[in-house]
């Protein structure tokens, strides 16, 4: 939409472009009905990806930071409504309309087309927890293995795994997802296994 299109920073700073996010953002499939419905998916979803950039990571933080700039929000994006998003409303997105995977194809997507992106012929393969997932009592939360370029901070893709052990059986299907051709990749000690090296050569 034309109202997010360009946000300009002062000079020598860079130019993030809402305008392309805006519209990547509401090719999401929104699972919400039309009825009560006050914000568009796209708006929620940029949203809380500015208060991430701003290094707000838990919900609550996220919800307070756009309450505080609530004025100034508003202007640079052309919103008319009277309130921004809540916690609660943040929360019910995340939670019950974003679909992760869709959600992760989608961003892979956007930023594997940015200009001047997936150049780089380092592929790294790694497996992490993600923080905050791992429930009270609990040792463990949500693992991940993926496959990403460190050289431009790009993931280029990811699979969930239910531990680290299991990384070496997911390492195949994640790699046949990506060109590799003239890339180099480097992974684990655990990953050096005949069949892997020849999945990455094929």
């Amino acid at each position: 939409m034309d109202y997010i299109s360009k946000w300009a920073l002062p000079d020598g700073e860079f130019t993030f472009d809402l305008g392309s996010l805006y519209d990547t953002l509401c090719s999401l499939s929104d699972m919400r009905k039309a009825r009560g419905k006050r914000y568009e998916l796209g708006m929620i979803l940029v949203l809380i990806v500015l208060a991430k950039l701003c290094n707000r990571d838990k919900l609550t933080a996220i919800a307070d930071w756009i309450l505080h700039r609530t004025a100034e929000l508003k202007a640079a994006l052309g919103l008319t409504s009277g309130r921004l998003p809540s916690y609660s409303t943040l929360r019910r997105v995340l939670g019950e309309v974003v679909q992760a995977e869709e959600f992760e194809q989608v961003m892979s997507a956007f930023f594997a087309g940015l200009p001047g992106a997936g150049l780089s012929t380092l592929v790294v393969i790694d497996g992490k927890e993600l923080r905050g997932t791992i429930p009270p009592g609990q040792s463990h939360g949500r693992h991940l293995l993926a496959a990403y370029l460190p050289g431009e901070g790009l993931v280029l893709r990811q699979v969930e795994v239910p531990d680290k052990h299991n990384e070496i059986t997911a390492a195949p299907a994640l790699l046949k997802q990506l060109d590799l051709a003239g890339k180099t990749v480097v992974a684990d000690a655990m990953f050096t296994q005949h069949a892997l090296a020849a999945t990455i050569l094929d």
